[in-house]
């Protein structure tokens, strides 16, 4: 079985899409993140593999054992805060969405790691590999990664050790590798324009296969060039 982990923050008024905010306030911010966040998970929602949420966390939940969360509390919690918030109509549309697929796909949440982008990565994969084979981890707002690319990711992994999708930004949109391939996400540039080049570097011993380049939305040009592609709810 194969599993796609979703990262993202956890629905916090103030706290997500904070660079977008600060072209279009914190209301149409976190309204946006809803329509990301659905978009993202709707497109995995085709393929049939399992979906895990990966949330950034604050103190609010119990410490477990391991790294899973409470999948009753988060749906509460999830919901009674978007619940208080008067957003737009597409973005409780896709909140509506969001509840739904958490609900028919059985999502599973997890809590991600403490230290950069790579601790949490790596222990995404550690976590996954436990009970799958082969792991792919998007972002929320890695809205330009549809259904056929995840495909060809998986489809990539009967054969390879490792899967990425650029950014345009220079970055990358996806990760994924086959079980414990032995992927090094060590002193990696996070955040930079030297993440997606460094990762080959780095990896240049392993079977890599790179799809076409993608995108994210994190400012406000972004935004609006998915308002453009996004289909209606």
């Amino acid at each position: 079985m194969s599993v796609i982990q979703v990262f993202t923050r956890w629905p916090v008024f103030g706290q997500v899409k904070t660079r977008l905010a600060k072209d279009i306030g914190d209301l149409a911010a976190f309204g946006a993140y809803l329509q990301l966040l659905n978009h993202v998970l709707s497109q995995a929602a085709f393929i049939n593999v399992r979906i895990e949420i990966w949330l950034a966390v604050d103190n609010r939940f119990n410490e477990s054992s391991d790294d899973s969360l409470n999948y009753e509390d988060c749906l509460h919690q999830w919901q009674s805060l978007v619940d208080n918030l008067n957003v737009n109509e597409a973005a409780k549309k896709a909140h509506h969405n969001i509840s739904n697929i958490f609900s028919n796909k059985k999502c599973q949440f997890y809590r991600q790691a403490e230290g950069d982008l790579g601790e949490k990565l790596t222990q995404a994969f550690q976590s996954g590999w436990t009970r799958h084979k082969n792991v792919l981890i998007i972002g929320g707002d890695s809205v330009s990664v549809n259904s056929l690319h995840l495909k060809e990711a998986f489809d990539a992994l009967q054969n390879h050790e490792m899967v990425l999708i650029p950014a345009e930004d220079g970055g990358i949109v996806l990760i994924g590798a086959s079980n414990n391939a032995p992927i090094n996400l060590n002193a990696i540039s996070w955040g930079t324009d030297q993440v997606y080049k460094q990762l080959n570097v780095k990896n240049s011993s392993l079977k890599i296969y790179c799809l076409k380049t993608g995108w994210d939305v994190d400012r406000l040009n972004d935004w609006q060039r998915f308002l453009k592609i996004r289909e209606p709810l």
